[in-house]
């Protein structure tokens, strides 16, 4: 029987610890040889996200650090801190909008409005 424990996913993320449980994660699949299921039910997960933390760390992780998870070598917080820096989640945020108004195009618009003191509608007529 698998137990749960004590925090799940979430509570981890919440708590600033998004690469300590990501590393947990990837451990306990490749150390301990656990199935996704198994890990998806101990910390109350959907197993995609098993799945991308995996391919992540397939993906992006270098073969010394690939070295130390298989042979269990334990490091120190600062080593986790920067080797494993990949592991930590994008912002989504949109960095700009591409309808938006360009320096030339903002300082395009402000000479018209200063001649001609009209704005929006009546501005796109002239």
């Amino acid at each position: 029987m698998i137990t749960k424990d004590i925090m799940n996913y979430k509570s981890y993320l919440k708590n600033k610890q998004e690469i300590s449980i990501k590393l947990r994660i990837i451990k306990h699949r490749i150390v301990d040889k656990l199935k996704i299921n198994e890990i998806k039910y101990k910390y109350s997960m959907h197993r995609n996200t098993v799945r991308n933390i995996m391919n992540l760390y397939n993906s992006k992780a270098s073969n010394e650090l690939k070295n130390k998870i298989e042979n269990n070598i334990s490091m120190s917080e600062k080593e986790i801190l920067s080797l494993w820096a990949f592991l930590l989640s994008k912002s989504t945020r949109p960095k700009s909008n591409s309808k938006q108004a360009n320096n030339l195009e903002e300082k395009q618009i402000i000479d018209w409005y200063e001649k001609t003191k009209v704005w929006a509608k009546r501005l796109v007529n002239n």
